[in-house]
């Protein structure tokens, strides 16, 4: 077991999905380049397992999208949407660390391009010992969640808007006026089926500006 941090965790992240047929990520969210990052993997290794939270906004469906439409799809993709946990499992490598698979996390989503820090600190530790390789193994075989194959499912459309909604309200307000259309947009987002029985998982970040008339 080993200690791992910053760019060293980077490295080890990104090798580990690279470099390995059979990969498994269990991770909260999944940033832009993910799919530029998968693409470095020799074309034939299996599919990657992918399980990810697409309702809590901070997964980025495109790079899953691409993904899943290529003619030979590079990922099985489950969407498990209590998921948390940052974990990249292969036959005899681990990493278990803080990291996103995402710009923040682990910095450029390459092998090849030498990375500056990622956006955030981030810290784990890289096991070998074959007990605990086992032991992760089992933890994530407990997941449960529903399997998406295709790029126009519903879920990761929803999902689309999701990402861009909660980054648009992370941002400075948008000219007044157009308020109430984009209140309206995250009501459906909220009441649409694929979402409705999971509102109460569902972090969106909503900004709401007050109007008031000057006194007479």
């Amino acid at each position: 077991m080993k200690f791992v941090e910053g760019n060293e965790l980077a490295r080890e992240i990104k090798a580990l999905i690279c470099n390995a047929p059979d990969v498994v990520i269990a991770t909260a969210f999944v940033g832009a380049g993910f799919d530029s990052l998968l693409g470095e993997r020799p074309p034939h290794f299996p599919p990657v397992d992918v399980r990810c939270n697409l309702h809590m906004g901070g997964t980025n469906p495109a790079p899953l999208q691409a993904l899943l439409g290529k003619r030979r799809p590079r990922i099985r993709l489950t969407s498990c949407d209590r998921l948390h946990a940052k974990v990249v499992l292969t036959a005899k490598k681990a990493v278990v660390s803080s990291a996103n698979l995402s710009s923040y996390g682990i910095g450029v989503m390459s092998t090849a391009v030498p990375a500056g820090e990622p956006g955030h600190q981030e810290a784990g530790t890289l096991i070998t010992d074959r007990g605990q390789i086992e032991a992760i193994r089992r933890w994530l075989n407990t997941l449960r969640g529903r399997t998406i194959s295709s790029p126009d499912d519903d879920e990761l459309l929803a999902a689309a808007e999701l990402f861009r909604l909660r980054n648009q309200w992370d941002r400075p307000l948008p000219p007044r006026g157009r308020d109430l259309a984009q209140q309206a947009i995250i009501r459906d987002m909220l009441l649409d089926p694929v979402n409705a029985a999971r509102v109460d998982q569902l972090t969106v970040v909503i900004a709401c500006r007050a109007s008031s008339k000057p006194a007479a």
